[in-house]
């Protein structure tokens, strides 16, 4: 199991993102999002100006992340949801996979990779 911190400017507007918009995670708390694809990954999301953000990141401005969640067996339907809401991403396909690559709204840069060329749609 692995467990990111992430920093982030609103937690409501993450938790769309997250969990509405590219339909990868659960909520579990109302900070706590659990990977629903079968990847075993669980984001704690720290709002900027909070007590948590300081203890966690040592400071109380915004820290970006990057970070990549790579699938296997999945076929995942993203690429309609972010048009849709408006987000900009970058889609390609080469003969590692496919790669999903963009900023989440607090702009932590996100690469969904699926082993499969038309893994992501």
């Amino acid at each position: 199991m692995v467990f990111l911190n992430l920093s982030v400017i609103n937690i409501e507007t993450a938790v769309n993102f997250y969990v509405h918009t590219l339909k990868l995670f659960k909520l579990q708390r109302p900070n706590r999002l659990i990977c629903s694809k079968g990847v075993e990954l669980i984001l704690d999301l720290c709002e900027i100006g909070s007590e948590e953000h300081l203890n966690i990141f040592e400071q109380s401005l915004h820290v970006k992340s990057s970070f990549t969640i790579s699938f296997d067996n999945t076929k995942l339907l993203l690429s309609d949801d972010l048009t849709a809401n408006l987000y900009d991403f970058e889609l390609t396909r080469n003969i590692a996979g496919s790669f999903l690559k963009m900023n989440d709204p607090s702009g932590n840069k996100l690469v969904i990779r699926h082993q499969d060329t038309g893994g992501i749609v």
